[in-house]
């Protein structure tokens, strides 16, 4: 009996205690600070970031941060993060940031952090400054080994890679372009693609390139597949691994593997010594041979740099090349513009996809209604009350025929718009040589029949919200990310009614492709003379698909199904504007993928002197648009 009533005490005791810890955080401190590992933000990119906390107390505290991105107390971004377990000391925890929205451009931001207990306590952290992204701003990750022997010989050569450098000063020409460093040692380097959107560029230094695992070689893989850009400096001996990797940088371009190991495992090739490979989208430049100094400003590295970089072919490559400067027309470039023309292309022909119509409610209809009410409260109110001797009811009469205008309005809307959710998605998948998956972009489009929040979960790629050119200012803190960023999060939305939601979902995960077409059986021949019954054969016998490409000059089906799966006018219009270059930009033709909401980076590049065909081969069922494209570049 006594037994019992002891234990009876201590459950109450720790009941009453368990109630008291949210309150009382005893002797727990903690201090944390959120740093960007490149100075700046990449626009319309996620970041890459170091979570740095100090505490003292419990020997283990678990809990999540709450992360608020924003400037003068308004949020442009919330983020709650996934579960930490803080020991005491210091600790540093490297994190991806999601995008921020296209209007956070050029603010000087604050991070402020919460972190919440699991047993409820809650610790202000206060603030972190973060500066925002800018136009014209190019981050360039440099990997390289820790020591300053090692770091120094790497800096002339990062530094010789930034493209103000061609800033003509002598004619006072101004170009409002910056590339930023952001260094990684081997261990730090990301081994996921999608933590590579952060970034333009990467160069990798020889030291570094040995020390690599074989899961961070091929995460820049996929992410130089997807269209990113990777300078690689060779030295030493490599292990397996790193030479693989190497020849499949190159494997788009030749048959045979262009780099082997010798007896002592140093890297002999038959390439040349600056080798620049496409491979999939993307730009690769491998350097098998010692830099010196002044090899740094020759007409070999100028050109690779325009290769890296994806510069225009043509006059600005040549003058970077040639003349070592910029054109000097125009005297002043403000800066890439990346925006790009698929969006609004996307965004009507998605809405054109949903189930039903869109169309407002028809104008006879209100134009009766309304003039029903204007007889009601007016001449019938006047008449019909001043006949029954009760034009004081006036009050009651007049609210009551607005109040019943309006469920006849609101009665209409239901009828066109419709009490479900409607839906329509496009996935755009870019296939490479050898059936392989480079990317895939998923535009989803959401109808919603009321106002709510919607939670997407999401897995391994980068989802953010795409808004429609005339609605960029608007709804700017109804976003907000849970999770662990890009692994496993919740992106959670506030939907308005009877108003179009889009999300874009970026993946890098590679695969095989799907469709069955023989892309690389294609020639010139066929898209030139468009032969029927080739095309049939490259299909795979799938004639549900269908089949087009899109050039400089044209686009043009060739294999239609009996059954039209989609308007015609609608499949052109998507086929011209996710493949063309970026637009009204004088430098770049094409930008390493960011996933952002402006779909700047679903621009193709293109090369000089080579026809450039895009093959798309679409099939639709039901509300969603499947989309393969296929960069075809002629070999002759």
């Amino acid at each position: 009996m006594v037994s019992l009533i002891a234990t009876a005490k201590t459950v109450a005791w720790a009941f009453v205690l368990s109630l008291l810890l949210p309150t009382a955080r005893g002797g727990e401190t903690m201090r944390a600070k959120l740093d960007l590992i490149a100075p700046r933000l990449r626009s319309g990119a996620p970041a890459l970031a170091e979570l740095k906390v100090t505490r003292q107390g419990s020997p283990l505290l678990e809990g999540v941060f709450d992360v608020e991105v924003g400037e003068g107390g308004a949020p442009f971004l919330r983020w709650r993060t996934a579960e930490f377990a803080l020991i005491n000391g210091e600790q540093t925890f490297r994190v991806m940031l999601p995008p921020l929205p296209e209007e956070a451009q050029n603010f000087s931001l604050e991070a402020h952090l919460r972190f919440t207990a699991k047993n409820g306590a809650q610790f202000d952290l206060g603030s972190s400054p973060l500066a925002g992204s800018q136009p014209g701003q190019l981050l360039l990750g440099v990997c390289v080994p820790e020591g300053a022997h090692v770091q120094a010989q790497i800096r002339p050569i990062w530094q010789s890679l930034r493209l103000e450098r061609f800033a003509s000063r002598d004619s006072g020409q101004q170009v409002s372009i910056t590339t930023t460093p952001a260094f990684f040692t081997p261990d730090e380097l990301p081994a996921s693609a999608i933590h590579f959107l952060a970034l333009d560029a990467v160069l990798i230094s020889g030291p570094a390139l040995g020390q690599l695992r074989e899961r961070q070689l091929q995460a820049l893989l996929r992410w130089v597949d997807a269209g990113g850009s990777v300078c690689v400096l060779v030295e030493g001996q490599l292990e397996s691994a790193a030479l693989s990797f190497l020849n499949q940088l190159a494997a788009d371009e030749v048959q045979a593997p262009p780099y082997e190991a010798d007896v002592a495992g140093a890297v002999r090739t038959i390439a040349p010594a600056i080798g620049q490979w496409r491979c999939g989208l993307g730009r690769a430049v491998i350097v098998t041979a010692p830099l010196m100094p002044e090899e740094l400003n020759r007409y070999a590295w100028l050109r690779m740099l325009t290769f890296l970089w994806k510069v225009k072919p043509g006059s600005t490559a040549d003058s970077i090349a040639n003349d070592g400067a910029l054109p000097q027309e125009p005297d002043r470039w403000d800066g890439p513009n990346w925006q790009h023309a698929s969006r609004p292309v996307m965004v009507r022909s998605m809405k054109a996809m949903l189930p039903g119509t869109l169309q407002p409610i028809p104008w006879p209809a209100l134009a009766g209604l309304f003039s029903v009410l204007l007889l009601a409260i007016g001449p019938g109110e006047y008449f019909v009350l001043g006949w029954l001797r009760g034009r004081r009811w006036t009050w009651v009469t007049f609210p009551l025929s607005v109040l019943a205008c309006s469920l006849c309005v609101l009665w209409f809307a239901k009828k066109t718009f419709g009490v479900r959710d409607r839906h329509a998605t496009i996935i755009l998948t870019d296939v490479g040589k050898r059936g392989r998956i480079l990317r895939e972009t998923r535009l989803d489009l959401l109808f919603s029949s009321d106002s709510r929040e919607s939670r997407t979960e999401v897995r391994n790629c980068l989802a953010v919200r795409v808004r429609e050119p005339a609605d960029a200012q608007a709804d700017g803190d109804g976003i907000r990310y849970e999770g662990r960023i890009p692994a496993q999060y919740t992106l959670c939305r506030s939907l308005r009614q009877w108003t179009p939601s889009y999300l874009r979902t970026t993946s890098l995960e590679g695969g095989t492709d799907p469709s069955g077409v023989q892309w690389e059986a294609f020639n010139p021949v066929i898209l030139d003379h468009r032969v029927t019954a080739e095309v049939l054969t490259l299909m795979g016998g799938r004639r549900d698909l269908h089949l087009g490409f899109h050039s400089e000059s044209d686009s043009i089906f060739l294999h239609e199904p009996t059954e039209g799966i989609f308007e015609r006018g609608g499949i052109f219009e998507v086929l011209a504007e996710s493949s063309a270059h970026v637009l009204n930009d004088p430098l770049f033709e094409q930008i390493s993928p960011n996933g952002s909401s402006s779909l700047s980076d679903l621009a193709l590049p293109g090369e000089r002197n080579r026809r450039r065909w895009v093959i798309v081969a679409s099939s639709q069922d039901g509300s969603e648009l499947r989309l393969f494209r296929y960069l075809y570049l002629d070999p002759r």
